[in-house]
Parts: C-alpha cells; sequence; structure tokens
C-alpha cells in the first residue's frame, strides 16, 4: 500500500510539474505579445515622426525613422497576429489594425509626396486635415486594448504559474514523506541483519533531498534571471521608441530656428539652439544604440544575406567618416585588395561596423592618420578589415573591457569626447550575428589596430 501511494504520489508531482511548465510558458508567452504590440506602435510612430521632420524640414536624413517604420511594420504585424492566434478577441483587434496601417502609411506617402512636389505649404495643407492623426489615434487606441488584455492575461496566467508551483512543491514533500516512510518500515524488519546498509542508505538519501533541493533553487533563480533580462529588453526597446519621437521633434523645430524660417536669431541665440540641437542628437544616438542592443540580446534584431557590392559599402563608409577626420586635420586612408568585389552579407550591418570602428579611431587619434585596409584570406576564405591608429593606444590591461557595454576605458583623452560606451559593444554582437568576429590590438603611445573578420560566403 505504501508503494502504491508512492507511485500515485509521483504520477500526481509529475502531472503537476508539467502544469506549472505549461502555465510559465504562458505567461512568457503573455510577454512576447505585448513586446510585439509595443514594436507595431513603435512602428507607426517611426513613421509619423519621420514624415513630420521631413515636411519640417524639407530634408532626407530625417525620413530614416519613417523608412525604418515601413521596413518593420510588416514583420512586426505579422509576429503580432502569429503570436495572438489562440485568442479570437485580440486576433479581431489585429484584423482591425491592419487597414488602419495601411491606411496611415497611405496619408504619409501623400503628405511626403506633397512636399517633395509641391513644397511645404500644400503639405501643411494636407497635414492639417488631421487625417492621420485620427488614424494613429486609432491605432494607439487598438494597440491599448490588445495591451489591456493582455496584462489581465498576464495577472491570472501568473497566479496560475504560482499556484501550479505550489502545488507541485507540495506533491514533491508528500511524496517525499511517503518514500521516507516506506524507507523507514522496510528498515525497521532489517535493521538487525542490515545496519550498515541501512545507515549508507539513509546518507545517500539525505544527499539526494539536498541535490534536488538546490536543483530546484537553482532553476527558479535562472528562470526569474532570465524573465528579467526579457523584460529588460522589452522596456529599453518600449522606451527607445517613445523617447525618439520628442527628440526627433526637439532637433527638427531647432533646425528651423536656426535657418532663421521662424524669424532672425542673434549670435547667441544661435550659440545657444545649436547646442540644444547637438544634446539633442547626441542623446538621440544613445537611444538609438540602447535600442540596438536590447534587440540583439532579445534575438529580435535579424540580419539579411544578399550579395552586394563591398567596394562600394567600404568608400560609402569611409566617405561619411571623412569630414570628421578633416576636421582634425587627420589623414584618412584607404587601401583595398583588388580581388574585393561582391559579398554575401548584410550590407546595411556591415557599414554600420565600419562607420563606428572609422568614427572611433578618428576621435580617438589626435594626430597622424588613420587606415583602413580591407584583404581576402582564400586559405580562410575570410575577408578581414584592418582600421590603424595613431592614437595614445590603450592599456593591455584595458583591452579586456573594450567591448563591454556602457563601459569606456578612462585614458584621459576618453573623458574629452562624448560616447555612451556602446559602439565597440554592439560592433562585436552585430559581427557576431554576421558570422564573423572583431578583435583589438594596441601598444601604448603607437596606437590601434581593429580587426574585423567575415567569412566569404559564395
Amino acid at each position: 500500500m505504501a508503494g502504491l501511494a508512492v507511485l500515485i504520489v509521483g504520477g500526481l508531482a509529475v502531472r503537476s510539474l508539467l502544469a506549472f511548465r505549461a502555465d510559465a510558458d504562458w505567461v512568457a508567452h503573455t510577454h512576447q505579445v505585448i513586446t510585439s504590440a509595443g514594436d507595431l506602435l513603435g512602428d507607426v510612430i517611426d513613421v509619423q515622426t519621420g514624415m513630420r521632420g521631413y515636411i519640417i524640414t524639407g530634408e532626407e536624413r530625417y525620413l530614416a525613422p519613417y523608412r525604418s517604420g515601413v521596413a518593420e511594420l510588416p514583420g512586426d504585424y505579422e509576429r503580432l497576429r502569429t503570436r495572438t492566434r489562440d485568442n479570437p478577441r485580440q486576433q479581431l483587434r489585429i484584423a482591425e489594425l491592419a487597414p488602419l496601417i495601411e491606411h496611415r502609411l497611405v496619408v504619409a506617402a501623400a503628405k511626403l509626396e506633397a512636399r517633395r512636389t509641391k513644397g511645404f505649404a500644400e503639405a501643411q495643407a494636407i497635414f492639417l486635415t488631421d487625417e492621420g492623426k485620427r488614424v494613429t489615434d486609432r491605432i494607439r487606441e487598438v494597440v491599448g486594448e490588445i495591451n489591456a488584455e493582455e496584462y489581465q492575461l498576464l495577472a491570472l496566467r501568473d497566479r496560475a504559474s504560482k499556484a501550479s508551483g505550489r502545488r507541485t512543491l507540495a506533491f514533491i514533500g508528500a511524496f517525499g514523506g511517503l518514500a521516507a516512510l516506506l524507507l523507514g518500515a522496510t528498515s525497521l524488519r532489517i535493521r538487525r541483519e542490515m545496519a550498515g546498509r541501512w545507515r549508507a542508505q539513509a546518507r545517500i538519501e539525505i544527499l539526494n533531498a539536498d541535490l534536488e533541493t538546490r536543483a530546484t533553487e537553482l532553476t527558479v533563480a535562472r528562470e526569474r534571471a532570465e524573465e528579467s533580462d526579457r523584460l529588460k529588453s522589452a522596456f529599453l526597446a518600449t522606451m527607445s521608441h517613445e523617447l525618439r519621437t520628442p527628440l526627433n521633434s526637439i532637433i527638427g523645430f531647432t533646425g528651423i530656428l536656426l535657418q532663421g524660417l521662424a524669424g532672425p536669431l542673434n549670435p547667441e541665440q544661435g550659440k545657444q539652439l545649436g547646442m540644444v540641437q547637438n544634446s539633442a542628437r547626441h542623446l538621440l544616438a544613445l537611444i538609438n544604440d540602447i535600442l540596438d542592443l536590447s534587440k540583439i540580446e532579445a534575438g529580435e534584431l535579424k540580419v539579411s544575406c544578399e550579395p552586394f557590392d563591398l567596394r562600394a559599402s567600404i568608400e560609402k563608409a569611409v566617405g561619411i567618416v571623412r569630414p570628421l577626420a578633416e576636421k582634425k586635420g587627420l589623414a584618412l586612408r584607404l587601401d583595398v585588395a583588388p580581388g574585393v568585389g561582391k559579398l554575401v552579407s548584410d550590407a546595411r550591418r556591415v557599414e554600420q561596423i565600419l562607420i563606428n570602428l572609422l568614427t572611433n579611431a578618428i576621435k580617438f587619434t589626435e594626430r597622424g592618420e588613420v587606415t583602413l585596409t580591407t584583404t581576402l584570406n582564400p586559405q580562410l576564405s575570410t575577408l578581414n578589415f584592418a582600421i590603424t591608429d595613431t592614437g595614445m593606444g590603450i592599456k593591455p590591461e584595458d583591452l579586456a573591457m573594450l567591448f563591454k557595454p556602457f563601459h569606456q576605458i578612462d585614458n584621459g583623452l576618453a573623458r574629452n569626447h562624448e560616447g555612451t560606451g556602446l559602439g565597440l559593444a554592439i560592433c562585436r554582437r552585430l559581427a557576431e550575428l554576421l558570422g564573423g568576429e572583431i578583435h583589438a590590438a594596441s601598444e601604448r603611445g603607437r596606437g590601434s589596430t581593429f580587426t574585423f573578420t567575415l567569412p566569404l560566403v559564395k
């Protein structure tokens, strides 16, 4: 009877453990839905922000958020629709979002076309109809309804998960108790003949119980750490989207004032507004870096693998940073091997890594030159980029910390420059996503060399 009771309680414990795991999976699923809804709303806001910045200034560079939002909207919408296919009410709301988003993009495109072909006044007339705002407000309302239901589900599922956990622990405790009783009854019958074996068996059971307890504690701690990391990434992504909108507005309206479109400024006012614009751009760059890093850590950042003209991308990256080098009086040299041509990878991310490494080299070089050398290694089937500068160099003890997020080396020169401490960390994560790697070598007082390696995909 005792053995049968142990089997029954053990079966119930396994069943309860499976239920606990299923409840925990639902909690994680709900967090994914909330994150997807935030990404979708952030894309719509990016479209509105980029459109508004371009209409106000007429400068193409303000369309970057618009293009990013338009590119990411289909994928984010499909992820949200897929993750809510178990909920008919949410599916109805998401179905309502599709025509709203399409209409919002049509209105935005019409405004941009009017601004591009007919000028600011025509675009302003369309803008003042508030058609786009009404659609955006409805999208916000629908996403709010989606999040409201998901938070309700999250509360229910969290309570269910905790209840399953308590039941699992209770069944495990009962199972252990019954097993102990069974062992005790057996030991009473054979203690005279098997005293030594009984003591050894009791010791083994104590050690096993201790190991099970520690394993349970480690599992709970790991799950909490993973959940905390997911929540952090979701929070950073959501807050980054929300902060970019007002910052883009600040940059745009400050640009209007500096151009004198709202009236003349005296020199001091121009100086102060220039400081405001530079600070806003610096903060926007920090937010963009945080958004990239959080997406990488959350596994949401995807890289493409398509053929592109690598030589053109290299020249584009060098052209972007050349004004920085010329401003400091540095020579910027480019040496590309003759065989470098087409490459199968993500052109945008390769350019981002090169621009970041070149910008760092220029920033921390006071005199001399910065050189970008590109070579092929047929034996290893790799493509190597070497960015070499003649700056102050890096101490050996600081090299290990160089690619950690939010870490800046305090070498005196670094304190004179603004920086987030995220650029090199993002470069290394992107290089790994592309199948490559980044290494740094430096000699104090003789400069540094950062080597970026990519595989040659044929």
